[in-house]
């Protein structure tokens, strides 16, 4: 559902009650193309659910509009609740501000909704090397600045995660996105730095290697029986011994067993 209704607003967001320990190996045998958020979650009591899986859908101005269990999602429930829902635009690098600016500010402001950073940051600038420009218009550029920033610190914290969780694919597109659209800045430097030190590192880029190869591995057993993937997944593991990809190889084969 989220890579079907994804580019009409719909935003699929997982949580679970259980600890990290427990929902780790499940992440690692399935793909989800939907926001996972840490678990251990108290979100539950706080809606007042009494039994999972339970799922919530939220319209557009905030308040819940149903609420049940998951399979009764449908797409035409899906359809009345995203009636009136912002579609996204500026894909990650979207930066949102819902304050009024100054008109002579408002492009950059567009810019930068539409993650055209690069294009915001000149127009600001130039409002900030001129002479004409008013106090007003320097303030507001300043405030949609701080935005772009806090935003650019925020995805570069995200590769950072990332990084250290050895996803070296995701961290690296995030980096090298930064270090292109954000070139006259501190935050795009300082991604770039980062980007190549992975580059650099042999281990990493093995990472790399491996989870592009079992991507691969995914796409080619999808046809095949269980016993088949389970073969397969046990050889990848042994070639790719050591990284995560490896690990995921691993727990899939002892999922196609149970199977």
């Amino acid at each position: 559902m989220q890579q079907e209704y994804g580019d009409q607003g719909l935003v699929v967001i997982a949580l679970s009650d259980e600890v990290v320990e427990t929902v780790e190996p499940y992440l690692q045998q399935n793909d989800f193309s939907h926001v996972i958020v840490g678990a251990s979650s108290t979100a539950g009591s706080a809606y007042g659910v009494s039994g999972i899986p339970h799922s919530f859908l939220i319209g557009p101005d905030g308040n819940i509009a149903w609420h049940g269990h998951p399979s009764e999602v449908n797409k035409s429930l899906l359809k009345g609740v995203l009636k009136g829902a912002k579609k996204p635009a500026g894909g990650m690098l979207g930066v949102k501000t819902d304050f009024k600016v100054d008109p002579r500010v408002a492009k950059a402001q567009t810019l930068a909704a539409d993650g055209k950073l690069a294009d915001a940051l000149k127009e600001l600038a130039a409002i900030d090397a001129d002479a004409k420009s008013t106090d007003v218009q320097k303030t507001d550029a300043k405030a949609v600045r701080d935005a772009i920033t806090r935003q650019a610190e925020s995805l570069a914290g995200t590769a950072d995660n990332l990084a250290k969780a050895k996803d070296v694919g995701r961290a690296l597109l995030v980096y090298d996105t930064l270090a292109k659209e954000l070139a006259s800045i501190d935050a795009g430097v300082d991604a770039k730095k980062k980007a190549d030190a992975i580059r650099a590192d042999s281990k990493l880029m093995a990472e790399f290697e491996a989870s592009k190869a079992f991507d691969k591995l995914k796409e080619q057993l999808k046809p095949l029986a269980t016993d088949k993937r389970k073969a397969k997944y046990e050889e990848f593991a042994k070639k790719y011994a050591g990284t995560k990809a490896g690990d995921r190889a691993k727990a899939m084969s002892r999922a196609a067993k149970k199977d």
